[in-house]
């Protein structure tokens, strides 16, 4: 027996028309088997991976079958070679339609890992099946338990399809792959011998192959197909709300597509075509030379941009009906607005402490508090906890025994340096807090995961909490007032997508998936950068010009750990923020980036480490009105978050 596959191994070992229940018998098997089974409905092809297995051949049929990777009996699973990535590959003689697939994994199989349904049509390219929506539950096939994964997908067809799995935290384990069922919607063909036939691959270049709904086009979103420009081949997927999609795509998951070559006038007339639609447009925006729309209609907010220096258009379908005007409200003056930098420890990094983290406290002006991120939790205690919410009672006046109003809670981006705290005051405090809204904008955990049991965490706070909040996902270009603070959507990720590869996050730095915020409030203006680097700084300056850009604070990028030359001198800040200590900053490699960062702060740079720091608007910019020393333990003090 002969355990080792190289990448151009095939095995066919068996192909028959079978009935379904032939899968009970994955445990009696001893090769490495292949199956297609029919109905009048479907047809699926079955990749048997039992506990033993041998090399096959080609079938007569021509059905092929590919793995990358190595077979481990022993195991039970598969492996690659250079410890990155492995495949299963199915190749038809013709192409053929698929419209969903059925995959099962050993219940060892880590969480952790990642997939993807792909396919193509020359064997050289392969792209994501367009619109996946994943459902996971525990089954029993025959006599072994296994993790069933369900995903269905908008119609594709092609020559080749594989599900490719990428390695996780575990990498011993993720290829734990018993079984990979691709199904087709065969209802164009007329008896059950013609599908029988096919499946034989008897049939090539038949009218049969052929389909009414035109899976080859491009455009997958349930929206009006627009006219000019060319459509990208492509999703792109938002994460979901409050849903967890670290098992796979949910309904709730925003889905983007580019057209590219567009004019501002192809947009306008896309645009009347959404209305004629039933599409209701909501505010008109322009920011220098680009235009942003939303729309709300059949349970429906459709998000549309266009951005000059790309010719882009891109239409964001989600399915909520929220959006930036009923998230906004408007409240009489109840107390000053103003922008707090929460102090964190910033002792180092090591097991329980950290040297990044970031957590702020905005006051609209209505006597509640917007809270940005929340640290990381090597920087909480039990002592930090409670300091934090004694700190936003006093800084919103809130009397003992009422609800501490948080209005909003934003999260820059899914690191867990900005996340982990958050989750932990929500849940002790939650009796004794308000949470009315909550905005975020991640990318979907299948385009780039990062920080994922946090992200779920906090999820999983909200839903449990907090079932009633209002969740808002930010694009670029929107505008939302909060009382009397007004909140500019100034980046996305989504503004980094590329028509040539309209699925994927193009940039290496995760930490450019941060969302930047334009605050305004009593006539002063400040940015949130987050964690925002140099990819895309470049951009935001590609699709701005300085104007929007000068500001009286800035929030330092990413801990100082790297330079924002070009937005820092547009910024023009007298007054910069620096979540991290100035002893973290001085390092020989991180010096020169705080020297760059200080070169406009005439009224000076505010450490997050040394004490809570508060900044109330003037006629001459944020002038400091707050300052106690910092809350908590030197460390993490081992309570969990």
């Amino acid at each position: 027996m002969r355990n080792n596959f190289s990448k151009s191994a095939l095995f066919l070992i068996l192909l028959a028309v079978m009935l379904p229940s032939c899968r009970g018998n994955i445990g009696t098997l001893s090769n490495l088997s292949f199956f297609a089974t029919a109905t009048a409905d479907s047809y699926k092809h079955e990749f048997y991976m039992p506990f033993f297995a041998t090399d096959g051949e080609a079938d007569e049929f021509g059905w092929e079958s590919e793995l990358s990777g190595q077979w481990h009996p022993e195991e039970g699973l598969f492996r690659n070679q250079d410890g990155r990535s492995t495949w299963l590959q199915l190749k038809f003689p013709n192409p053929t339609k698929a419209t969903g697939a059925t995959i099962y994994w050993d219940p060892k199989a880590s969480e952790n890992n990642q997939y993807f349904l792909e396919y193509s049509r020359d064997g050289e390219k392969w792209k994501q099946v367009p619109g996946a929506r994943y459902a996971r539950e525990k089954t029993t096939v025959g006599k072994f338990d296994m993790l069933k994964d369900a995903v269905r997908f908008k119609p594709v067809r092609a020559p080749l399809y594989r599900v490719r799995i990428e390695a996780g935290n575990d990498s011993t384990g993720f290829g734990r792959i018993r079984e990979f069922e691709l199904m087709g919607d065969l209802k164009q063909f007329d008896t059950l011998s013609s599908v029988s036939r096919t499946l034989k691959g008897e049939i090539a270049g038949r009218e049969a192959l052929k389909t009414v709904d035109n899976p080859s086009d491009p455009w997958h979103l349930d929206l009006p197909r627009p006219e000019a420009g060319v459509i990208a081949d492509g999703i792109y997927f938002s994460a979901p709300g409050l849903e967890n999609d670290a098992d796979g795509s949910t309904d709730f998951c925003s889905q983007m597509q580019i057209i590219s070559g567009c004019s501002s006038e192809d947009f306008d007339n896309y645009c009347k075509k959404l209305i004629s639609a039933g599409y209701k447009p909501l505010e008109k925006r322009c920011l220098e030379k680009n235009i942003h729309l939303q729309f709300q209609g059949q349970g429906k907010s459709v998000y549309a941009y266009y951005t000059d220096s790309e010719g882009y258009i891109r239409v964001i379908c989600e399915q909520t009906d929220v959006t930036q005007d009923n998230f906004s409200y408007q409240a009489p003056a109840a107390g000053d607005p103003g922008i707090y930098q929460f102090a964190l420890n910033y002792a180092g990094n090591t097991h329980d402490t950290m040297n990044c983290g970031m957590l702020y406290a905005l006051l609209p002006g209505d006597g509640s508090v917007m809270m940005v991120d929340g640290g990381h939790i090597f920087q909480t205690s039990e002592e930090f906890y409670k300091g934090l919410y004694d700190f936003l009672c006093e800084i919103t006046n809130t009397p003992e025994g009422e609800k501490l109003r948080i209005s909003c809670w934003f999260i820059t981006h899914s690191h867990s340096d900005h996340l982990a705290g958050a989750s932990g005051f929500l849940r002790r405090y939650h009796d004794k807090v308000d949470l009315q809204r909550v905005m975020f904008n991640f990318p979907a955990f299948a385009v780039r995961p990062a920080s994922t049991a946090y992200a779920s965490q906090f999820r999983h706070t909200l839903r449990t909490y907090y079932p009633d909040v209002v969740f808002l996902k930010p694009h670029t270009g929107m505008h939302l007032d909060l009382a009397s603070m007004g909140i500019d959507v100034m980046y996305t990720h989504e503004d980094a997508v590329k028509a040539e590869d309209a699925a994927k996050y193009p940039l290496r730095d995760f930490n450019c998936t941060s969302t930047v915020l334009k605050l305004t409030m009593g006539g002063c203006s400040a940015i949130i950068y987050g964690d925002t680097n140099v990819e895309a700084e470049k951009i935001i300056t590609r699709n701005y010009t300085q104007a929007l850009w000068k500001s009286d604070l800035v929030q330092i990028a990413h801990h100082c750990f790297n330079y924002l030359t070009t937005l820092y001198g547009w910024n023009q800040a007298p007054l910069i923020l620096v979540p991290n200590s100035l002893e973290n900053c001085s390092t020989e490699k991180n010096l020169p980036k705080l020297q760059d960062a200080l070169q406009y702060a005439t009224k000076g740079a505010y450490y997050e480490s040394e004490c809570t720091y508060g900044f109330c608007p003037s006629e001459d910019g944020f002038v400091l009105c707050y300052q106690q020393p910092r809350v908590g333990k030197l460390g993490y003090d081992g309570t969990g978050n």
